[in-house]
């Protein structure tokens, strides 16, 4: 396959997104806990951060990588793979099992991927 046809390939596209989003959450996380480490953060405002660097993350990748049309479903897919990616990582990192809460974060991973790719879509028109 060429680079061409490559770069225009949805499950291509689909991956990159959520490898280049999974990269900034991982960054963004690193970051939050080098900034606790100097200044108190409370629990809610992990939380906060966290789900805000998801949202960002996510938008993100989604802005690097799609190119051509379908950007709506694209970021759908993506937002499921990059839920699933995250989940497993920081569970992994924490050494903790997955719960079920998996569903609720595929579901909002869903819904982030979703609207990243329409913002991609009115952001950079086919």
């Amino acid at each position: 396959m060429s680079k061409e046809g490559l770069s225009e390939n949805f499950f291509f596209q689909t991956l990159k997104a959520a490898v280049i989003a999974t990269a900034f959450c991982v960054a963004f996380a690193a970051i939050t806990a080098a900034v606790s480490g100097f200044a108190f953060l409370s629990a809610a405002a992990v939380k906060i951060v966290g789900a805000a660097a998801k949202v960002v993350s996510l938008a993100l990748g989604a802005l690097l990588s799609f190119r051509g049309g379908k950007c709506w479903l694209k970021g759908l897919a993506a937002g499921v793979l990059f839920a699933m990616l995250t989940a497993f990582l920081f569970s992994a990192i924490s050494r903790s099992a997955l719960s079920v809460r998996i569903f609720i974060d595929l579901a909002l991973g869903a819904a982030e991927g979703l609207l990243s790719g329409v913002l991609v879509s009115v952001l950079r028109p086919v």
